[in-house]
């Protein structure tokens, strides 16, 4: 199910992913309490060109469960050969409500060629209270991190926080690579 080779980490995702009112993927997670900070890199290729990857923090394991994300994901309304890939914070507010988009940007070359995720994307996702901010840089390392945006959510302070991944086709699964990831309290 999953490989780790001591700095990265590889795990096979399947479902349809985070969105909708109920979420299908693979949660590879850790249970914390209150304020965190969340670093990882994932790294291509992507076994399916409709992956949808990034980090979490939810209240529990339920599908419908509250959230609050930070993707990267294909979109599977547009070209499908070609498909545009965007770094998205989103979030549910309660049980069972539609997963909105807070924030979103565009990826672009050098990153994504001809629809394909080429290079590898540092994400970071901060809890600070009821405020999540969400980040994405594409060095190694994360020293150019751009701001994906922000959102405030009321969430218990028990949750479940760590790093998610769907292959979005059906009978399928796509391949992750994380490397470093972090899970942490926030810095004073």
């Amino acid at each position: 199910d999953g490989a780790f080779n001591g700095n990265a980490s590889a795990f096979e995702a399947q479902g349809t992913g985070i969105g909708g009112t109920s979420d299908r993927f693979r949660f590879v997670s850790t249970p914390l309490v209150g304020d965190c900070r969340l670093e990882v890199r994932f790294e291509p290729p992507f076994s399916s060109q409709r992956s949808q990857f990034g980090l979490t923090i939810r209240e529990s394991e339920n599908p419908s469960s509250p959230h609050v994300s930070l993707l990267i994901s294909a979109d599977s309304s547009g070209e499908s050969e070609r498909p545009t890939w965007k770094a998205h914070l989103t979030a549910r507010d309660i049980p069972g409500a539609e997963t909105r988009v807070g924030a979103e940007i565009p990826l672009a070359a050098p990153h994504v060629a001809y629809g394909r995720v080429v290079r590898g994307f540092s994400l970071r996702l901060v809890r600070d209270g009821q405020r999540f901010t969400a980040s994405i840089g594409t060095k190694a390392g994360g020293d150019d991190w751009r701001l994906v945006g922000s959102m405030e959510l009321p969430m218990r302070a028990e949750v479940l926080v760590g790093a998610v991944g769907a292959s979005r086709l059906p009978s399928l699964t796509t391949t992750l690579t994380l490397v470093d990831l972090q899970i942490g309290r926030n810095a004073p």
